[in-house]
């Protein structure tokens, strides 16, 4: 996911999760303890740390096969980039619409359960994502780590 608006990635070293299923716009969080990142598999987890670049994805944008340790490119929360990001199934984005991590690795939502973290909001012209996850819309990542509300 190359960034919308001129941002560039941050390259960090990807634990074995992230380097057997990622996907563009995939969103990640720091491990703890290690200077690396992982799928993020809990919407509650309040180290989000950023979303997966484009160039980890092969030219049919399938996931591209790496090693635990590989680098990969990642967009860092708070910066205001505006990147796609992979969306949970069925949902609805309108322009501005709060946009928080999601119970689908790896994906966000358009609303809070209440006790997911809020990550940016949403910067395209609306859309309904399909009934399959991992469309990609586009988010501004206006808001820092951890934030759970606007």
């Amino acid at each position: 996911m190359t960034a919308l608006d001129g941002s560039q990635p941050r390259n960090f070293a990807a634990v074995a999760s992230v380097a057997t299923l990622c996907y563009e716009g995939t969103v990640v969080s720091k491990t703890s303890g290690a200077n690396t990142v992982e799928i993020m598999t809990d919407e509650t987890d309040t180290a989000v740390f950023g979303i997966l670049d484009q160039g980890f994805v092969d030219d049919e944008g399938n996931a591209r096969t790496t090693a635990s340790g590989d680098k990969v490119a990642v967009f860092q929360l708070g910066t205001g980039a505006i990147v796609n990001v992979r969306s949970a199934l069925s949902q609805t984005y309108t322009i501005g619409l709060a946009v928080y991590t999601s119970a689908t690795d790896g994906c966000v939502d358009d609303s809070d359960p209440g006790s997911a973290m809020l990550i940016g909001h949403y910067a395209g012209e609306g859309k309904t994502t399909s009934a399959t996850a991992g469309d990609l819309i586009p988010v501004c990542l206006d808001m820092p780590p951890g934030a759970t509300a606007v």
